[in-house]
């Protein structure tokens, strides 16, 4: 015959169900090296300037355990670029246009002790430089597009516990940017939108007004 342990208000629960004791989280320390060497060059084609940029870097990882007396060691290489295009319709108004790569090692390790991959990521960016005429004031509006993958998320497994570098991040939006070369003063007023989604399973995705783009963006 089938037993159902009785329900009540103030236990009921009864130790009727069976609740995992966790694993025990060891201390560990992480050492970390990398080395980047990056070319760039710029071009003018009449009014056309393009811009290409070219980037190498060596990461090398290392997690000591003492208690359990392990080093886990990784190295990673990647090479992420730039490229941009401006075109000078006039020399106070340049309309541009850009694509980036990203790369950034991520530190720890994963539920079976293997380290995080890499976090990798793409921007498309396009948007107008605008001089404003008889005076120093320069104005830059800018749309993106930015998608990152590999990023730390609760372990499918073991979320309580462990991360797992299985997340997915797209940000888009648009921005103002106005400087004051005379006052050497720059501001990046209310008006800039940035939407941020993930996938299923992931935090929803949200609408954020005047907060800075959660990925980081090449410096133009």
């Amino acid at each position: 015959m089938l037993e159902v342990a009785h329900a009540g208000l103030v236990r009921p629960n009864y130790e009727a169900q069976f609740i995992a004791e966790p694993s025990v989280v060891v201390a560990s320390r992480t050492i970390q090296e990398q080395v980047g060497t990056y070319v760039q060059d710029q071009a003018r084609i009449g009014r056309l300037i393009l811009t290409l940029t070219g980037r190498h870097d060596t990461v090398a990882s290392r997690v000591d355990v003492p208690s359990m007396a392990t080093t886990f060691k990784d190295d990673r290489n990647a090479f992420t670029g730039r490229a941009a295009a401006s075109y000078l319709l006039t020399d106070q108004f340049v309309p541009y246009v850009s694509y980036a790569t990203s790369f950034a090692r991520q530190l720890g390790l994963g539920r079976n002790n293997a380290s995080f991959a890499p976090t990798q990521g793409e921007q498309v960016e396009g948007g107008i430089k605008f001089n404003v005429p008889g005076t120093s004031v320069f104005l830059n509006t800018a749309v993106f597009d930015i998608r990152q993958t590999n990023v730390l998320r609760p372990d499918p497994v073991s979320p309580l516990i462990f991360q797992a570098a299985v997340g997915e991040v797209r940000s888009r939006g648009a921005e103002i940017e106005a400087v004051d070369k005379s006052a050497r003063a720059s501001t990046s007023p209310p008006p800039t939108a940035t939407s941020t989604s993930a996938p299923p399973r992931a935090p929803a995705a949200r609408t954020r007004w005047g907060s800075p783009c959660p990925a980081s963006r090449p410096t133009r």
